[in-house]
């Protein structure tokens, strides 16, 4: 469901070649023993709470039907009750209909690469486009040279024209990660997908906070039934995601966290400019900024699928 830490560090390099796939498990997470990522650093756990709240703030209704993920509606889908803990988030951030309506997005994603020091490694640029409209939906371009694209289930790699399926597989993690961040939190309003607590007033490091408990519904028999988990914290006042944490059901997977900064706004969506990928530790993998973002561009029904031979 999730990039690997790994592939995304290793796909963010500076490098002509094509890339070399890195060992994942099943669920698309890095082995813990070729765990690449950098740790270290002072560990910024939760601070046992001093109190648990009630729901938070009344609820506005959900403005028109929740879509899909990707933002593609689901027909007969009914809203989620009044009470649904995460409309409060959609009311700061906007909607998920308020996402799907800024269709076709591109934006320039300027990364920097950390050591477990925090110093500079290196930098990368690419360019993501998306259609928010529909379900996962997604290209990744690498310079001139390479492109990663999904429609649906369909996942593609291209270098330099032409077919590499070696790298398909590092394609989708990056795609599915990339996707995921850019649809956050709105992809957690599939119902079908994921189940939300209600939710409750903390303290992450001494700084109060309002958390809410995700667990994804998709499960996994080579997993033992268990399933991906999120915790999204948010601004106690204004309900403004600030950090999503995953933890992968993989046991050898290496969970991590994501820090959400520099708000804008595009129509009535809230999105993040600059995302902190860190590990669970607090050790800070990536930062990524986007800049040059445009909206309501117009992609072609074939754009997404992978080119003509």
């Amino acid at each position: 469901m999730l990039a690997p830490l790994v592939a995304l560090v290793v796909s963010c390099m500076p490098q002509d070649a094509p890339r070399p796939r890195v060992s994942t498990t099943t669920n698309g997470w890095p082995v813990e023993a070729r765990q690449g990522a950098a740790q270290g650093g002072a560990a910024s756990g939760t601070v046992p709470p001093a109190s648990v709240g009630d729901a938070g703030p009344t609820q506005q209704e959900a403005r028109g039907r929740l879509p899909e993920p990707g933002g593609l509606l689901a027909e007969g889908r009914a809203l989620p009750a009044a009470s649904s803990p995460l409309l409060a988030v959609f009311r700061a951030v906007g909607a998920p209909g308020d996402a799907a309506a800024l269709r076709g997005v591109r934006a320039r994603l300027k990364t920097t690469i950390y050591d477990h020091r925090g110093g500079v490694i290196g930098e990368r640029e690419c360019t993501h486009e998306a259609d928010l409209s529909v379900v996962s939906r997604d290209r990744l371009l690498f310079g001139g040279d390479t492109i990663y694209g999904r429609d649906g289930a369909t996942v593609f790699a291209h270098y330099r024209g032409l077919a590499f399926p070696n790298l398909e597989a590092e394609a989708r993690d990056d795609l599915a990660w990339h996707g995921l961040v850019l649809r956050m939190p709105w992809v957690f309003a599939d119902e079908s997908r994921f189940t939300v607590a209600p939710r409750e007033d903390l303290l992450w490091n001494n700084r109060p906070m309002s958390r809410f408990r995700i667990n994804s519904t998709i499960t996994r028999d080579d997993r033992g039934g268990a399933a991906d988990q999120f915790e999204l914290w948010c601004d106690p006042d204004t309900s403004e995601p600030r950090l999503l944490l995953i933890t992968p059901a993989d046991p050898a997977a290496r969970p991590c966290r994501v820090r959400f900064l520099e708000f804008q706004s595009f129509g009535n969506a809230r999105v993040p400019l600059r995302r902190l990928l860190e590990s669970r530790e607090g050790s800070r993998l990536l930062e990524i900024e986007l800049v040059d973002v445009a909206v309501q561009q117009t992609y072609g029904p074939r754009y997404f699928a992978a080119p003509a031979k």
